[in-house]
């Protein structure tokens, strides 16, 4: 079960290119969002809710990303993509927004991981031989 070096070389680009798309899916759902909070007249406590959501779908495309790359062991590297995703976001929150660790979120960096992980597991099932 343990990886070679091989698997390892190819995991690397694999969940960079993952985490770069969990981040464009995460900015096209901020900007749509963002235009229907200022094209209706709801408030941004309404979406509470979809912004969990929009991020479970940033880490799940991401890892789908990883894991179709990787073309092997595809819950890794979206596993992998899912937690460099959430630690990239807390530590944006922690320098922006002055947020510490709380239990809040290392369920959410959990619920990133999950995410990923499936997304890879489903990504790497779909690589084209």
């Amino acid at each position: 079960m343990d990886m070679n070096v091989s698997d390892k070389i190819r995991i690397v680009p694999s969940v960079l290119k993952g985490t770069l798309y969990a981040f464009i899916v995460l900015a096209l759902c901020a900007l749509v969002f963002s235009l229907l909070l200022v094209l209706t007249n709801q408030s941004e406590d309404s979406l509470k809710r979809s912004a969990y959501a929009i991020h479970a779908l940033a880490a799940l495309i991401g890892g789908f990303a990883a894991g179709r790359k990787s073309g092997a062991k595809g819950w890794s590297a979206g596993g992998i993509t899912g937690l460099i995703y959430s630690i990239i976001l807390y530590l944006a929150a922690f320098l922006g927004a002055d947020r510490d660790l709380n239990l809040q979120l290392l369920f959410f960096a959990a619920g990133a991981f999950v995410a990923g992980a499936l997304g890879g597991m489903l990504g790497v099932n779909t690589k084209k031989n």
